[in-house]
Formats: structure tokens, sequence, C-alpha cells
């Protein structure tokens, strides 16, 4: 007998670490904390073009970078991409982000440029402290669910990544994901960005097809 498992559908997200020397990254701490444009409401959130600020022009050019990488790893055809919003984040102890999509975009990211978790044995354990956590897009996979007698990627209905310090993560826009409470004294800073295909995607001749 012959068995072979395969893995079909997936929903990808990708995971860079050490993406910034460290002067850049504190940089760019710096350069939130001195940014007035979020101070108003109630979660930290800044203007949504910081990818034209010139203080954030090393992370902008790591975001295009793995954007690139992302994009031909898929095999997509297209003409260009570019950087739609990019924006600052500070969350504070007691403060969470309920589950959203970045809607009207391809791709999307995040980059912790501030966190209590710039060490990490076992990524794993549980989430605490402001993790990111992503839903799993099937809602036909929650029809029959048997207890799990171990968890994985391959059996649960959400996933979660450290909010390590100087780490990129990569995911698609349309896939939902929140940010449990901080539980921690300590600000969770993170620049969140989304990218989108330019030029023609899609045949004309299949009648799919759109400009951008």
């Amino acid at each position: 007998m012959k068995q072979v498992k395969t893995t079909i559908f997936p929903t990808e997200v990708w995971v860079i670490d050490d993406v910034l020397i460290d002067y850049q990254m504190k940089s760019i701490v710096e350069s939130v904390y001195n940014d007035d444009s979020g101070k108003e409401k109630p979660i930290f959130q800044s203007r949504p073009d910081l990818h034209k600020d010139a203080a954030y022009r090393p992370l902008v050019d790591k975001i295009i970078e793995c954007a690139k990488n992302y994009v031909e790893d898929k095999k997509w055809q297209y003409e260009g991409f570019k950087i739609t919003g990019m924006w600052s984040n500070i969350q504070r102890e007691g403060q969470n982000f309920q589950p959203h999509t970045h809607s009207n975009n391809i791709i999307s990211g995040v980059y912790y440029a501030k966190s209590n978790k710039n060490r990490l044995k076992e990524e794993h354990e549980k989430v605490v402290n402001s993790d990111i956590v992503f839903v799993d897009p099937r809602p036909q996979a929650g029809v029959l669910k048997p207890n799990n007698l171990e968890s994985h990627q391959n059996n649960s209905d959400l996933w979660f990544f450290p909010s390590l310090e100087n780490r990129m993560l990569l995911f698609p826009s349309w896939l939902s994901h929140y940010v449990p409470i901080n539980k921690s004294k300590e600000d969770r800073m993170s620049i969140a960005f989304n990218l989108m295909l330019t030029g023609q995607v899609g045949k004309p001749e299949e009648y799919q097809s759109a400009d951008f």
C-alpha cells in the first residue's frame, strides 16, 4: 500500500525576521512616538501614508523586496505592484484590535518595531501579550470538529504568530485576523501596510479582467 499526504488550497503567511538593522528600527520607533497624527484616537493609529515619509524608507525598501518574492513565488502574471497604505499602531496595556480584514488590496503585512518579545524559545506555547491571531477562512471546516489530541497548523481554526521585534509578516488581505489584549505594561508598536497589483489583472477574453 502506498500512502501520500498532500496539501491543497493553502493559506500562506510569510514570516521574515531580522528585517532591519538596529539603528533603522530605533529610528522608526522614534518617528512613531513623535507622530501626532493618531493621538486623538482611542488606540493610536497614524495617518495611512507613512510609505511616503523618508524616515520609513529602509522599511519600505524591505517591504517591496519581500513582496516581490511573495508575488513571484505565487507565479502570478503581473505588471507591477505598489504600497497603497502604511500606518503605525501603538497598542498599550489593556488595548486590543478586533477581527478585521484589509479590503481592496491583495497583500497585507505588519512589521513589529517594538514589543516585549525580542526573544522567544517556543513560539507556540500559548497566545499571550498581543500576538497576532489568524482565523481559518473556511467556515465549512467547522461543521464537524473532533477534539484534538494535539493542536497544529492543519487542525486548528485559529493560529497565531508572536509579535517579535524586527519581524515582518505577509499574508492575503482577505485573511481575517485580530490582536488580543496587551497584558504587558510595555507598548506593542507595529507598522501595518497594504499592497495592490498595478496594471491589467486577469485576461480580457475571459471577461474577468480589471485595470488597477
